[in-house]
């Protein structure tokens, strides 16, 4: 009866750890593509008025900022794609920002800057084969939380 429990407690750990295993080449395989961003607002908590205040950056930013992309690459290669109405007739088509990883369990989307100097933590809110959702929360620097919203660009 003991080795019966012992092989049903191995057997029910290893089924959870494969299907861990499983989600996590999910999220790295479903994260790899070209993303257009439909969403993006600033939270910020108003101290005198005591209320949140939410500012939609995506309705604010120029046309020629709306249609850019960005493409997170299997060999951990983070780029920024002009759309094709550009702000500047100067400005490069693509531009390599960095590399990314899956960290924290992947929970969170790390890009570390070209030079490698500079980090960014996105929290991995929610990722299907067609939404990405991150967001970055107590930024120090707005006080505020950030989120976007990307969609897959077929």
């Amino acid at each position: 009866m003991k080795t019966y429990k012992l092989l049903l407690i191995v057997f029910g750990l290893s089924t959870i750890y494969l299907a861990c295993k499983k989600d996590e080449g999910a999220i790295s395989e479903n994260i790899v593509g070209t993303w257009k961003a439909s969403d993006s607002y600033i939270v910020t908590f108003d101290t005198i008025a005591e209320k949140d205040s939410i500012l939609n950056t995506f309705a604010i930013r120029k046309n020629c900022e709306k249609d850019d992309l960005i493409r997170i690459q299997e060999d951990k290669k983070f780029f920024e794609l002009n759309g094709p109405l550009l702000c500047d007739t100067t400005e490069q088509t693509e531009q390599l920002l960095g590399k990314w990883e899956l960290i924290n369990k992947n929970k969170t989307l790390r890009i570390l800057s070209e030079d490698l100097e500079d980090t960014t933590d996105y929290n991995l809110l929610y990722i299907d084969k067609t939404t990405l959702k991150l967001s970055i929360e107590n930024d120090t620097i707005l006080n505020s939380n950030r989120y976007y919203t990307f969609e897959r660009n077929q």
